[in-house]
């Protein structure tokens, strides 16, 4: 539910809403999923993306990182 709520806000350029939704979606898959679940990187991925637009370049990169680390 967050996840597409999440990809709606980044069509929109509503990044920071995105971000929000993003999180709440990482933090699901965290609890359910084993660490090196492909679904944890892309989510990751997304939240990095989502913060490179909102021009927060230092937190886009521990994002990118954690998913690079999957």
């Amino acid at each position: 539910h967050h996840r597409s709520i999440a990809m709606e806000s980044l069509r929109n350029k509503r990044y920071k809403e995105a971000v929000w939704h993003l999180e709440q979606c990482l933090n699901t898959q965290l609890h359910s999923l084993p660490s090196d679940h492909p679904n944890l990187a892309e989510t990751y991925s997304s939240i990095a993306e989502a913060m490179v637009k909102s021009h927060e370049l230092s937190n886009a990169v521990k994002y990118y990182q954690s998913a690079l680390d999957i």
